[in-house]
């Protein structure tokens, strides 16, 4: 996945969906199916209805909409070597270095600065905004994610 398809995902579930199998390493059995494992424990996407009140099973996180949920992500991030950074932003001052498509409604920036040996010259600085808090940390996980995955692209 590029930068720019990454910085143009959505909240809602294709972006938690990524954010849980690339960055919180949930995995998916079975890819037809909508559940995931980690730890020992199983989660589905959604939770409702006759299924629920007879099999209740923890839903996957809404780590792009769920501020509770994006600070997971954060802290993950952090066991793995990485500083997290937060601040409110413009949509001028994004303009001037973010994606395009995204300087119009970033008002929440993230940086994460990766110390991961694979990252060539120590650290790596990976900057994102977004609309809210959670989108913005989940983009620049999953940004920093693909650079942990091909270190030696640039991007």
């Amino acid at each position: 996945m590029t930068d720019d398809e990454i910085e143009s995902l959505p909240a809602g579930k294709e972006t938690d969906i990524l954010v849980a199998e690339r960055v919180m390493r949930w995995s998916r059995p079975d890819p037809a199916a909508e559940s995931w494992t980690r730890d020992g424990n199983t989660a589905i996407w959604e939770n409702s209805g006759f299924a629920m009140q007879y099999d209740p099973m923890p839903c996957l996180p809404r780590y792009s909409e769920c501020i509770e949920e994006a600070w997971k992500v954060v802290q993950a991030l952090r066991e793995r070597g990485c500083e997290v950074s937060v601040w409110t932003s413009t949509p001028a001052r994004a303009a001037l270095i973010s994606h395009p498509a995204q300087a119009a409604s970033a008002w929440w920036g993230v940086e994460i600065r990766d110390g991961h040996p694979a990252i060539p010259r120590g650290f790596h600085s990976t900057l994102c905004y977004g609309p809210t808090v959670p989108l913005a940390i989940c983009r620049a996980a999953l940004k920093v994610e693909a650079k942990r995955a091909a270190p030696d692209v640039i991007r």
